[in-house]
C-alpha cells in the first residue's frame, strides 16, 4: 500500500496503531514519548507495522494514529459498562451515543 501510495502521489499516508504498542503502564498516564513496550502480539505487531511505515517517512507524508480501546454497542469486552446512562460500575468510562 505504501508503496502504491507513493506511485499515487498520495497527500498523507495514515497508518492505525495501537496504544498497546506501549505495553502495560505501571507509571501514571502514557504519553507519546513513553517507552515503547509492547507485552502481547498484538502490540508487537502493530509496532513492527509502524516501523515499516517509518521507512516512507522520505517518500511520503506520514501519520502515525495510536488509537485507544474503542467500544460499541454489542461489544462484551467490558462487562459492566452500559449505555443509555446510568452509573458505569468498574471504573469503566461513560460512553454516549450519538444518533
Amino acid at each position: 500500500m505504501l508503496e502504491a501510495a507513493v506511485e499515487a502521489g498520495v497527500h498523507r499516508f495514515v497508518h492505525g496503531s495501537t496504544i498497546g504498542v506501549y505495553g502495560i503502564s505501571n507509571n501514571g498516564p502514557v504519553r507519546d514519548d513513553s517507552p515503547l513496550q509492547p507485552d502481547n502480539i498484538y502490540g508487537i505487531t502493530k509496532l513492527e507495522g509502524e516501523k515499516v511505515v517509518r521507512q516512507f517517512f522520505d517518500k511520503l507524508p506520514i501519520a502515525i494514529v495510536r488509537i485507544s480501546e474503542t467500544y460499541g454497542p454489542g461489544d462484551r469486552r467490558l462487562p459492566g459498562c452500559r449505555f443509555k446512562g446510568g452509573d458505569v460500575p468498574g471504573g469503566c468510562w461513560r460512553f454516549r451515543t450519538s444518533r
